[in-house]
């Protein structure tokens, strides 16, 4: 692994609300000083356990309903967070964040209270942020990546736009010839953040899914082709963690943190729970193998107790993600490893490159491969971490 990494602390969906509202709807809850006994907890649960980032991402619905009392107030304080960690901060709204139905008092505009937040929504720059509420996205040029970050709720409070996430034709063609222009300088890794899904997630729900983005997939097909390097997609609005590429080609990964703080629907309260996770991305290998890799943790939030390292298989308390290496070809290999020299089991750390490759191992990719070595009769165990430990003969 390189040693030049990009450490991000990814979350998303904090619903956050003030201690007068629906109090079932999260549990990141304000008093009327503008404290938080929940956000405090995790900004010491942050510094303690070393998990300081480079860059804070936020993936949409900061705050709950539309209520422009909470969204300050948790804008603060991710901006206070922000400032006594010494990082940059990436944050986008969510569908919660803007008045979508435009149902309070005197509501005209379903942006209007974001435009004029303080400080400044989503950026302190005021070029930047002029573009974000004209055109709905901006570039953030950072010295070690590209961030391209996109408001997918930017035509809330027409018809039925409420009800799902877009990127608009003519955006996709300007954010696209952006990328491709000079303006936009080719680093080791760009980042898209945005709120809703950009393809259809019915693996969560058993009903279609018509809240992903409109023009996801066409946005991530013009992003493909515009050869800027390697992309990974940060999102939220599921309240479901998970890592998963897009793509035949490895270099897309889509990555949901899940919910930081928000009360989880019954729909899928018995599969998913609070989660956030922290990212170091591998830049020097991402460069040479033009996939986004890395390696993260995922924490889950348990009332009563706090945080603990994820039980999670989808999002489990470590992983990766960035391997270009098929998980039938690496069975085979172990296999062959195994019968070459003799034995009737070996450790992960004995399979050289390619015990590097499983570091880097994204859940479903590990799923399939347990399944390759199944059938080829070999057995798998793992270490206190979830990690490959060793692989022999099955009994």
């Amino acid at each position: 692994m390189g040693d030049k990494k990009l450490r991000l602390l990814v979350i998303s969906d904090l619903h956050a609300i003030m201690e007068d509202e629906e109090q079932s709807d999260s549990f990141l809850v304000f008093d009327s000083s503008g404290r938080s006994s929940f956000l405090d907890g995790f900004k010491k649960f942050v510094k303690e356990s070393d998990l300081v980032p480079d860059v804070i991402i936020c993936s949409g619905d900061v705050s709950n309903k539309g209520s422009p009392e909470a969204f300050q107030k948790i804008w603060n304080g991710l901006n206070v967070m922000k400032e006594e960690l010494s990082v940059e901060l990436l944050c986008v709204p969510g569908n919660h964040d803007l008045d979508s139905r435009l149902t309070k008092e005197g509501s005209f505009d379903q942006k209007y209270q974001l435009q004029f937040a303080y400080p400044p929504f989503p950026d302190a720059c005021h070029i930047n942020n002029t573009q974000f509420w004209a055109w709905h996205w901006y570039h953030s040029k950072q010295s070690l990546f590209n961030a391209v970050l996109i408001n997918t709720s930017a035509y809330h409070g027409f018809s039925k736009e409420f009800a799902r996430g877009r990127i608009a034709p003519k955006v996709t063609e300007k954010i696209g010839d952006h990328v491709e222009s000079e303006s936009f300088e080719k680093k080791s890794i760009n980042l898209i953040i945005c709120h809703h899904h950009p393809t259809r997630m019915e693996h969560v729900d058993s009903d279609s899914d018509y809240e992903s983005i409109d023009g996801g997939e066409l946005f991530l097909e013009r992003i493909r082709k515009t050869n800027k390097g390697p992309w990974l997609v940060f999102h939220g609005h599921k309240h479901w963690p998970q890592v998963r590429s897009y793509g035949d080609d490895n270099s897309t990964i889509i990555i949901s943190s899940g919910s930081l703080s928000a009360n989880i629907h019954s729909g899928i309260a018995d599969r998913a729970t609070n989660t956030f996770c922290f990212i170091e991305v591998d830049l020097e290998r991402t460069e040479n193998t033009g996939n986004p890799s890395g390696r993260y943790k995922t924490f889950e939030w348990f009332s009563g107790y706090g945080w603990a390292p994820s039980k999670n298989s989808r999002m489990p308390q470590s992983g990766g993600f960035g391997s270009y290496k098929p998980p039938r070809v690496l069975a085979r290999t172990i296999k062959e490893k195994l019968e070459a020299d003799g034995v009737s089991f070996i450790s992960a750390s004995e399979l050289g490159n390619d015990g590097v490759e499983l570091l880097y191992y994204s859940p479903d990719k590990i799923e399939r491969l347990i399944s390759e070595l199944k059938a080829l009769n070999i057995s798998v165990t793992f270490d206190s971490e979830g990690g490959f430990d060793q692989f022999g003969e099955a009994k």
